[in-house]
């Protein structure tokens, strides 16, 4: 298993966490709960106790970045940033034993998914083609990454 520090910006607020990658991905959790930590220093000196080996990269994911684009006239986002975001938050939501929305049950959900896949910057799958975007897709894709409050919001 590999262990990453994740950085969580909100405005001038800083929380840090500790993903991990294995068969499942997901978050240190304690009582059901994402274990943050209010400094970079903290989360290394809880990973030395538990014995947890962290790889040296700090990730960053801006909430607040997240909450402009989520509030704002949704259109035009690159979709590696939303793919990123998406997973994230199906990481944190299985960790913490929640259900989350964008995790395969609804096909129209999956096919936004793919979509947006298929329109991040991965070189095997970038066409370089434009993707549009219906009203109903943009709203279902909120609706997912609104999703971030189960975990993020009352941790402040």
């Amino acid at each position: 298993m590999d262990y990453y520090i994740i950085r969580f910006e909100d405005e001038k607020i800083a929380r840090y966490a500790i993903w991990y990658t294995d068969d499942k991905d997901g978050f240190v959790c304690e009582n059901g709960h994402i274990r943050f930590f209010t400094s970079e220093e903290a989360l290394k000196a809880y990973a030395d106790a538990k014995s947890i080996s962290l790889h040296d990269e700090v990730y960053l994911f801006d909430i607040g970045r997240m909450k402009q684009l989520l509030s704002a006239e949704f259109a035009n986002f690159d979709c590696t940033e939303i793919l990123n975001f998406w997973n994230m938050i199906s990481d944190a939501l299985r960790s913490m034993g929640k259900k989350f929305s964008g995790d395969g049950e609804d096909e129209r959900i999956n096919r936004i998914y793919d979509k947006l896949f298929h329109g991040a910057d991965i070189p095997a799958h970038h066409t370089g083609k434009r993707l549009v975007w219906t009203k109903e897709e943009l709203d279902l894709i909120k609706k997912v990454l609104l999703q971030y409050t189960c975990f993020w919001d009352g941790i402040l």
